[in-house]
């Protein structure tokens, strides 16, 4: 129950402009490494709207699962989708 509250909070979140909440974002998936579930979520939201990593490139790196990956962009794409 505790991860649908923080699934509902970071879809608010990810409503908002890019530039506002980005980095809260990104601090939250960092900080979720016990949640899974949090983690993909939170991963596909910036899959979806192309949000970049940027600033945070290496520790998000370090910390995806095996079917995502960084773009040269600083973008998260699910491996075998086009980059």
């Amino acid at each position: 129950r505790d991860d649908d509250i923080r699934l509902a909070s970071i879809d608010y979140l990810f409503e908002l402009p890019e530039q506002d909440v980005r980095e809260a974002i990104l601090e939250c998936y960092l900080e979720s490494d016990d949640r899974p579930r949090i983690r993909g979520h939170i991963l596909e939201r910036l899959e979806q709207l192309r949000w970049s990593v940027r600033g945070y490139r290496p520790k998000v790196e370090e910390t995806l699962p095996e079917e995502y990956a960084v773009t040269r962009d600083g973008q998260i794409r699910r491996i075998g989708k086009r980059f």
